[in-house]
C-alpha cells in the first residue's frame, strides 16, 4: 500500500492507551500481513508513527492515561518507557517476526526464548527497550498464536493449488524449486547481450539475475559472484533451478519451461550458507573468482 493509504487506515484505528499487542491486533483486524519483509516493514513503520502521534497529541490535550491490560504495559507508561518513535517501530516488527518464531513449523532448538528476544533488544551493553516491557509481550506469545499476527502471502502473491509442477529435467534433478538469483562475478561473454532476441519475460529474468554485469541497474554489489535465496511463491525476478547431481543449475522460466542458461557447478565453490534467510553464496573456484553464467539462446 502506499504510505498515504496505510496511515489514512491506521489513523482510523484507535490506539490510545494501547500496548504493542494490543495495538497489533486492533490495528490489524481483517488484515492480512505480507510474507515480504519490507513491506512488513514498511507497515510496521506507520502503525508505529500513527500510534506515536495519537499519543503525543492526547498528551498535549492532557487526556493520555496510564492503562495495563492484557499483562502489557499500555498507553502512557509504554511511551515513557519506549522513549521514540523509532523504538517503537523495531518492537513492533521484532513482535511480529517473534510470533512466526515461535508458532512456524521449526524445530525447537530454532525458537528463542525469553532472554534471546530481550538480548537482541541490547545494543552495546545498553537495554533499548527495557525487560518489563519485553517479559509480558513474550509471555502472551509464547501461549497460543494471534490470528491477526499471522503472516501470509500478499494478494497475487498465492501459489496456484493443484497437482505438484513437475519440471522438464524433474527426472534428473536432485533438487529444484523457485529461487531468486543475483550475480556480481558473471562472465557472460556477449559484446551486447541487451540487443538479443529475447522472448517475453526473459531478458527481466535475466537482468535480474546479473544485476551486477548485465542490467543498467547499479543496485549494492553482493560480496560473492552468484548469491541463491529460496522464493517460496514464483515471482517476478525468480527463477526455476534445478540442480542435477553434483554437476549442473540449471535455470529456466518455469517448471514446464526448457532451461535458459547453466552452471557448471564444478567450476563454483559454496563460499557462504545461511540458513535462516535460505540464502547461499557461490564463488568460481579459480583464482579471480568468476563464474560463468552459460545462456542457452
Amino acid at each position: 500500500l502506499a504510505k498515504i493509504l496505510r496511515m489514512e487506515f491506521f489513523n482510523s484505528v484507535r490506539l490510545l492507551d494501547t500496548g504493542v499487542l494490543s495495538a497489533l491486533c486492533f490495528a490489524l483486524l481483517g488484515l492480512r500481513l505480507p510474507l515480504d519483509l519490507q513491506r512488513l516493514d514498511r507497515c510496521m513503520w506507520s502503525l508505529a508513527e500513527c500510534w506515536w502521534r495519537q499519543h503525543i497529541r492526547a498528551r498535549r490535550d492532557g487526556v493520555l492515561n496510564t492503562f495495563k491490560g492484557s499483562g502489557e504495559i499500555s498507553g502512557k507508561h509504554l511511551a515513557e518507557l519506549i522513549g521514540s518513535v523509532e523504538d517503537l517501530h523495531e518492537l513492533f516488527f521484532s513482535t511480529v517476526i517473534l510470533h512466526w518464531n515461535l508458532h512456524a513449523p521449526l524445530p525447537q532448538s530454532q525458537r528463542l526464548t525469553a532472554s534471546d528476544w530481550i538480548e537482541m533488544h541490547r545494543v552495546g551493553g545498553v537495554q533499548i527497550v527495557r525487560e518489563e516491557v519485553l517479559s509480558p509481550i513474550y509471555e502472551v506469545l509464547a501461549k497460543a498464536p494471534l490470528d491477526p499476527l499471522l503472516l501470509g502471502p500478499s494478494p497475487g502473491d498465492e501459489r496456484v493449488e493443484g497437482p505438484a509442477a513437475r519440471s522438464l529435467c524433474g527426472s534428473e534433478a536432485t533438487l529444484e524449486g523457485w529461487a531468486s538469483v543475483q550475480g556480481d562475478g558473471l562472465q557472460m561473454g556477449l559484446e551486447d547481450p541487451l540487443q538479443l532476441p529475447l522472448h517475453n519475460g526473459l531478458e527481466e529474468n535475466i537482468s535480474s539475475l546479473c544485476e551486477g554485469t548485465f542490467s543498467g541497474r547499479r543496485p549494492k554489489r553482493p560480496s560473492h559472484a552468484v548469491q541463491v535465496l529460496a522464493a517460496p511463491t514464483p515471482r517476478r525476478e525468480a527463477a526455476w533451478l534445478t540442480f542435477c547431481n553434483d554437476s549442473l543449475l540449471l535455470l529456466s522460466l518455469g517448471p514446464a519451461h526448457c532451461p535458459f542458461a547453466f552452471l557448471k557447478l564444478k567450476e563454483v565453490k559454496l563460499a557462504d550458507v545461511d540458513p535462516g534467510r535460505a540464502l547461499l553464496s557461490l564463488n568460481g573456484s579459480s583464482e579471480r573468482g568468476r563464474v560463468e553464467l552459460v545462456l542457452l539462446l
